[in-house]
């Protein structure tokens, strides 16, 4: 009898460890993917308003109709390096050195700073 008892309780002590052990792991991976997800909204957000920004300016500037892409990717931190690509006649026009500047008005103008970092890539037409 004192066996059996032994035995019983070593079980259920047993089981009572594993369901915690799947409970915490389980909290783990939800918390984890929540925090993910706040961070997923939150660069969303910085680049709606980067593009926001971008279209401004380039529409205040001269540079009505530009096509402009924003692509971005995450680097070893989590950080975000954003790449403009921007297409308008204008710009096609210019030098390398006009190019280059205008890339540091973009970058003044468009607020790149903070915890992300921003690059200037123009489309160029052989027309």
């Amino acid at each position: 009898m004192r066996r059996q008892f032994v035995s019983n309780v070593a079980f259920y002590s047993t089981t009572a460890v594993l369901i915690l052990i799947i409970v915490l792991c389980v909290g783990a991976t939800v918390k984890s993917e929540s925090r993910d997800e706040t961070q997923r909204m939150e660069n969303r957000i910085q680049e709606q308003q980067l593009m926001s920004d971008m279209k401004q300016y380039l529409n205040e500037n001269g540079y009505r109709n530009s096509g402009v892409t924003l692509t971005y990717a995450l680097e070893e931190d989590g950080s975000p390096d954003y790449t403009f690509t921007i297409h308008h006649k204008k710009i096609n026009s210019m030098s390398e050195t006009e190019r280059g500047a205008l890339s540091a008005e973009l970058a003044r103008a468009c607020n790149a700073g903070g915890n992300y970092s921003v690059s200037y890539e123009y489309l160029l037409t052989d027309f």
